[in-house]
């Protein structure tokens, strides 16, 4: 894999490759007022439309957790805030001070839990971290859109819009089709896509929730308000404890 990188990237055996925080440092650092990676993301697509390889037809699209870089202990109960951000306050100032007075020394960096970051989970344990949402080209399996997003799915559809959006102006047309999962399936998405005619293909909740046969629609449980619970159609009472519902068996 090494030398496929070198050859990849043009250097020889004898050049030394640069280090994997060099990336990072410049990204937080030269870079990070500058928009030069999205610049360089929408260059490659061009070239890639520019060659052909890109028909922009028929689309696709999804979303990828990606862990945060913070711990779940560091978060501060709601009434702790106040004193915790006048802590941090006064590191900082001390940091800066430091860094002040040892100009050639690199500055330090600070492990704060990262304030962007949500609570999502995905068939486990909730865990801090965002959504990385692409748009891909199916002829292709070229990426041709990229957008991070707080973790929640609400944010995915959002992502999606604006991501067609963009990629619509480059090529001067919306796509004639798009292929997303169960998670895409609402009525506010879907009714985008029609305005745009766009023909989604991409299950929506209700049909997910249909998907066996053993289990009832919403609209068979009937609500008794005097005794805030919901009766199936076995007769069986379902009480409300919270965020789970007790099932009698």
């Amino acid at each position: 894999m090494h030398l496929a990188w070198r050859w990849f990237t043009g250097l020889g055996f004898d050049q030394e490759i640069p280090r994997h925080s060099t990336f990072s440092k410049n990204r937080h650092g030269r870079f990070a007022d500058s928009k030069l990676f999205e610049q360089l993301f929408e260059e490659i697509v061009a070239r890639c439309m520019g060659a052909g390889l890109v028909q922009g037809e028929h689309l696709s699209v999804d979303g990828s957790f990606v862990l945060a870089n913070t711990s779940t202990d560091s978060r501060i109960p709601r009434e702790q805030l106040a004193e915790a951000v006048q802590v941090k306050r006064i590191v900082r100032e001390y940091l800066d001070e430091l860094q002040q007075e040892n100009p050639v020394e690199e500055p330090a960096h600070e492990q704060d839990c990262d304030p962007d970051a949500t609570y999502a989970s995905k068939g486990g344990p909730a865990k801090l971290g965002y959504y990385d949402n692409y748009l891909v080209d199916n002829s292709s399996c070229i990426i041709v859109g990229v957008q991070a997003t707080a973790a929640r799915l609400s944010q995915e559809s959002v992502a999606a819009r604006d991501m067609l959006t963009r990629f619509a102006a480059r090529i001067g047309s919306m796509p004639q089709t798009l292929a997303a999962d169960a998670a895409y399936g609402n009525g506010e998405l879907l009714h985008w896509l029609e305005e745009r005619k766009i023909t989604p293909y991409m299950r929506t909740r209700e049909n997910l929730a249909k998907k066996d046969d053993r289990l009832y629609s919403i609209d068979r449980f009937t609500h008794d308000p005097e005794t805030n619970s919901y009766l199936c159609p076995e007769g069986k009472r379902l009480k409300y404890v919270g965020m789970r519902a007790e099932i009698p068996t």
